[in-house]
């Protein structure tokens, strides 16, 4: 009897600590469950999905009305207490009390743009808020301009986002949310866009890429710039233009990666391999004026480069200008060639700048170089041509996608945590009851 007694002892004991297991198990997960970064688009195609927005908000629409309250404001320190330094409210008018665009003569390097909202409008919860930053080469939007996504891919710098709750929901003290982006010294590229958007931002806006609103992407396939989805929803919430002053002509070096051997050259690379980069004037006048000639010489990548007003006379960089566009033309290499054109606009998808402001590098990636060919033992009839060797352009590799989480199982086990901690509550008390049965039985 005390044998079986003990039993149930032990039993109801595991029991009812399997079940407060349960629930710290599922505290401790949920607090290490922080949702990723909203994807960067780079499917301009088909941008945007049509389920982008769901039905339930906006009736699909997206817009202005998935924010509840939205405002903008900037945060200098030592700025007067006064507009456009405060924050304005929930009230007033959008266009002249609230939104970005009435903070575009004022904006400066190293402020803080802040942008704040009550709440996301019902039906609209599920969607993230993004505010990102673009380089422009114009002072205002332009149709036919390319702006990049400015971020550094293996660096910190990227774009603040806002989930309606979670660990990357951007809750405010004292109520709301609040996002900030604290712009930066650019280089090259002197114009920027700050877009409030829903999603993850476009890699490029532009002809390159695609545009937030349904109006820019059809007047954009009205004039020619190329195809693109005219239909809902609008991805854009807010947005504001400016400049700032730095050096829009400048010299960027040309960088060299090679798959499988990153920056150093694989032993295979052909004594008459060569890259040549050239840079235009603008995309509009393609007289070229700048160029940067590059070889393999003793196993290491190296660049000579010269100036169109300037014959002979070594420089420090490929001149370019804020509307360059750029020629990469490789040669000697066959099955590992690449060509590219590019605005110089187009900065972080190839061109890097150290800290952002620093010296810049536009970095060329060569596709995989094919396996060599078995070796052929047949003789081969005199009255048989050998085929030239390939030469065919190679488009260069997409950047990888994003890493996204599976819908399956995240760290808590499951998409609702309801069930286990239902389960743990069911539990806890059968744990209880059975130590109590056993323990009034032992006392009898």
């Amino acid at each position: 009897m005390a044998s079986t007694r003990t039993r149930l002892a032990r039993l109801g004991a595991a029991i009812g600590l399997f079940g407060l297991g349960l629930f710290a198990y599922d505290g401790l997960t949920q607090v290490a469950s922080a949702a990723p970064p909203p994807v960067v688009n780079t499917g301009y195609a088909a941008y945007p999905p049509a389920d982008a927005v769901p039905a339930t908000c906006t009736g699909g629409a997206g817009g202005l009305g998935v924010l509840q309250g939205y405002r903008a404001f900037i945060r200098r320190p030592g700025a007067p207490n006064v507009a456009p330094f405060v924050d304005p409210g929930a009230g007033g008018t959008f266009g002249t009390v609230r939104s970005l665009r009435r903070l575009q003569a004022d904006v400066q390097v190293g402020d803080e743009v802040v942008i704040r909202w009550t709440g996301w409008t019902p039906g609209c919860e599920s969607l993230p808020i993004s505010f990102p930053l673009k380089a422009t080469n114009r002072p205002f939007f332009d149709l036919s301009d390319d702006q990049s996504l400015v971020r550094e891919p293996n660096g910190p710098f990227s774009f603040p986002f806002c989930y309606s709750s979670g660990p990357e929901s951007c809750a405010a003290a004292g109520g709301g949310f609040e996002l900030t982006n604290r712009i930066p010294q650019l280089n090259v590229v002197c114009g920027y866009q700050l877009d409030v958007i829903i999603g993850g931002p476009l890699e490029t806006v532009g002809p390159h890429g695609s545009y937030y609103q349904p109006q820019n992407r059809s007047d954009a396939n009205t004039a020619g710039l190329g195809t693109f989805n005219p239909n809902p929803p609008n991805m854009l919430i807010d947005a504001a233009n400016g400049a700032m002053p730095c050096t829009p002509g400048q010299r960027i070096l040309i960088d060299k990666q090679w798959v499988g051997t990153g920056p150093t050259p694989p032993s295979n690379v052909p004594p008459g391999f060569l890259l040549t980069v050239t840079s235009s004037l603008s995309q509009a006048n393609l007289a070229v004026i700048s160029t940067a000639t590059c070889a393999v010489a003793n196993g290491a990548f190296a660049c000579n480069y010269t100036d169109a007003n300037a014959p002979g006379v070594p420089q420090g960089g490929l001149l370019v200008t804020p509307d360059s566009l750029l020629t990469v033309t490789e040669t000697g290499f066959p099955g590992n060639t690449v060509d590219i054109t590019f605005p110089v606009g187009m900065a972080s998808q190839f061109i890097t700048c150290q800290g952002i402001s620093g010296a810049c590098q536009v970095t060329i990636t060569n596709t995989p170089p094919p396996p060599p060919a078995p070796p052929d033992t047949t003789t081969i009839p005199s009255t048989t041509t050998i085929p030239p060797a390939d030469t065919s352009i190679v488009a260069p590799p997409p950047p990888p996608a994003p890493m996204t989480l599976p819908a399956t199982l995240p760290a808590t086990g499951s998409p609702d945590a309801t069930p286990l901690v239902l389960f743990g509550l069911v539990l806890v008390p059968i744990g209880v009851v059975l130590v109590a049965m056993t323990r009034r039985r032992a006392a009898d």
